[in-house]
């Protein structure tokens, strides 16, 4: 009987319990997971900014969220390495945004700290991302004396590679001070070091900026021969980005040497590359978007199946407690019975040998139950390597889109009229542009014929790539119209773009909407006049302390209400006296934000700009972003943003 009991009480130490663990499915939740467990505040720095790294391609906000934690942390135990990683980050996401004062404060906090590490090369890096972030706000001289400090460092490490990328840098800044020799110089020496280095892609953007600046100077034999070295390496290098910026070159140096049938072939070069480039990066982006899209139902699949075991499991669970639970009571009753009832004896062991054959025929149907889940674990752990090796394949590809997308970013940069234009002719001004995303649906235009200035501010229907993709289209059909075709009244040139957008997306056969916000001002530097034409975009102009917010034409180019006529109206403004003008997209007034969560609003961003004016463009600029700020606090960007401020 002793022994009786002491089985019962074995069966009861040794009854299997099943646990259920909760397994991230991810890096994210991995790394999630890991923070939670970690003890070191080192490590939990560590894992925060690993986050950082996971998030930051797909999610800046949250991103800058844990960059900010780690901060945090690594300042409350003065741990100088995280607080370098940490600031360095968040300066990263502020310079994506375009928020250049903001990061150009968290790279100045670590700078010190990064002196004390005694590494040259850390050094060299930082001082160069300094003198990166004052060019882009426009302060050239303090950017070549962060570049010299870096070439310094470079110079004693004997570091080619670093110093002709100073090189090359110190040519740019000098071209943004209009000290042209000094730039043609910097940009030469790049030009040699990076040939002994075979570094092709360096030696190709040294020779576009050479052709660039001298053509600035009008040394177009110089240019000519820049661009051609450029279009060789292109060729070399099957690189058609490189042949068509030496193709656009080569058209605008023939155009100003008057030799309009060369610059008509390389424009037409140019023009079948810019094409080329843009079916090669939409058919690069379909295909991942469905392979992506594949992978993400497999893992939907995967994930129901892994939910389905853990129900199995649970279900297995409560059916082998409750059994062993049965077994044990019923045991113990019976043997209580047969101690106290000997007489019964024979009674009772017939009773125990009918339960006895009750638990083996449930034991069968448990062992058989136990091989079927068996099985289903052998499959579901089948299914969750293949679900990692998923979630890999996603990860990789999301970063291979990522970059594909900051490839188009580049192109679209080097397409569009950039800002150093403007200051040859109009030397006040200001732009404000913050793309949503990588690359952005707004673009502002600029062109110089004679005595006429051309600016103009476009709005495109979307933002990241499709708005990025209408917006090569505008850029183009402007280039077209005012460069080649010559037109230059503002309506015509509106009703001409409308036109061209129409036969280019074919809207009189199809359902497409797409098109463009465009606000354009002519400016007659000789007569004082400035003409103004807009499609859905108004004019803010102010003279004699006094505005006018200049309403347009309702209907946009292209896009809806193709069956309606477009009717573009010239407006003519006096600028003899001082006078200062605004064109922007609706992204600045439309941004959600301030203690109620409202939108900006038009009204709001006329009396904004009427309250700055009277500072200089570059501090104009510096108060709309921080205004800007201030209003989203923690509410993420809604649309693409852009504001042109001229002072005539």
């Amino acid at each position: 009987m002793k022994q009786l009991l002491l089985i019962c009480i074995c069966m009861y130490m040794l009854s299997p319990i099943g646990t259920l663990v909760a397994q991230s499915s991810s890096r994210a939740d991995r790394l999630e997971h890991l923070l939670k467990l970690s003890q070191m505040d080192t490590s939990k720095v560590r894992y925060l900014n690993l986050l950082f790294d996971e998030y930051e391609p797909r999610n800046a906000l949250k991103a800058k969220k844990y960059a900010e934690q780690a901060l945090e942390l690594s300042q409350e135990n003065n741990y100088s390495f995280g607080i370098i990683i940490s600031a360095d980050n968040i300066a990263k996401i502020y310079h994506k945004q375009g928020a250049y004062a903001k990061a150009l404060e968290y790279y100045e906090r670590t700078l010190q700290l990064k002196k004390n590490l005694n590494e040259p090369a850390t050094l060299s890096e930082a001082y160069n991302q300094i003198a990166n972030t004052l060019v882009l706000q426009g302060e050239a001289d303090q950017a070549i004396q962060y570049y010299l400090q870096s070439l310094q460092i470079n110079e004693t490490l004997k570091d080619a590679k670093g110093v002709a990328t100073n090189y090359t840098n110190l040519g740019g800044a000098y071209y943004k001070k209009r000290e042209y020799d000094n730039s043609i110089n910097y940009h030469i020496k790049a030009i040699s070091l990076a040939d002994s280095l075979d570094n092709k892609a360096l030696i190709a953007y040294n020779f576009e900026r050479l052709g660039e600046t001298y053509l600035r100077i009008k040394e177009y034999d110089n240019a000519q021969k820049a661009y051609q070295q450029l279009l060789q390496i292109g060729k070399s290098e099957i690189n058609r980005n490189y042949r068509k910026t030496a193709y656009q070159g080569l058209s605008q140096v023939f155009a100003e040497l008057e030799d309009y049938r060369k610059a008509y072939e390389n424009y037409q070069k140019y023009m079948d590359e810019k094409e080329t480039l843009f079916k090669e990066l939409q058919n690069e982006a379909r295909k991942n978007i469905d392979i992506t899209q594949d992978q993400l139902n497999d893992a939907i699949e995967i994930q129901n199946l892994q939910q389905e075991k853990y129900e199995i499991q649970e279900e297995k669970l409560t059916q082998r407690t409750w059994f062993f639970s049965i077994i044990i009571t019923l045991i113990l009753v019976l043997t209580f019975i047969l101690y106290f009832n000997n007489r019964r004896n024979r009674i009772a062991n017939l009773k125990l040998i009918e339960q006895q054959k009750v638990i083996e025929e449930k034991n069968k149907a448990l062992e058989a139950q136990q091989a079927k889940i068996s099985n289903q674990n052998n499959a579901i752990q089948s299914k969750s390597a293949t679900l990692e090796a998923t979630f890999q394949e996603i990860a990789r590809k999301n970063k291979d889109i990522t970059a594909s997308i900051n490839y188009a970013k580049r192109i679209q940069e080097s397409m569009l009229s950039r800002d150093h234009n403007f200051v040859n002719v109009l030397p006040e001004y200001f732009v404000f542009y913050r793309p949503r995303d990588i690359v952005s649906g707004d673009f502002y235009w600029f062109a110089h014929r004679g005595d006429k200035v051309f600016v103009a501010a476009v709005d495109c229907t979307g933002h990241g790539v499709p708005g990025a993709i209408m917006s090569m289209l505008g850029d183009s059909y402007l280039n077209q119209i005012i460069n080649l075709q010559g037109i230059t009244a503002p309506d015509k040139i509106l009703a001409e773009l409308h036109k061209n957008i129409q036969i280019a997306l074919n809207q009189e056969n199809n359902n497409n909407q797409d098109g463009m916000d465009v606000a354009i001002c002519v400016i007659d530097q000789k007569n004082k006049v400035l003409e103004y034409s807009g499609a859905s975009r108004e004019l803010f102009i102010i003279q004699e302390d006094q505005y006018q917010a200049i309403e347009s034409t309702k209907l946009p180019i292209g896009g809806f209400q193709k069956e309606r006529p477009r009717d573009f109206e010239t407006l003519t403004f006096d600028i003899s006296k001082p006078t200062w003008i605004y064109i922007y997209s609706d992204g600045y007034q439309d941004q959600f934000g301030g203690p109620k969560g409202r939108k900006f609003a038009k009204s709001r961003l006329h009396k904004t700009l009427f309250g700055i004016y009277k500072n200089p463009m570059n501090t104009q600029k510096k108060l709309l972003e921080k205004t800007l700020e201030d209003w989203m606090g923690q509410n993420r960007q809604m649309d693409d943003i852009m504001v042109v401020g001229l002072k005539l």
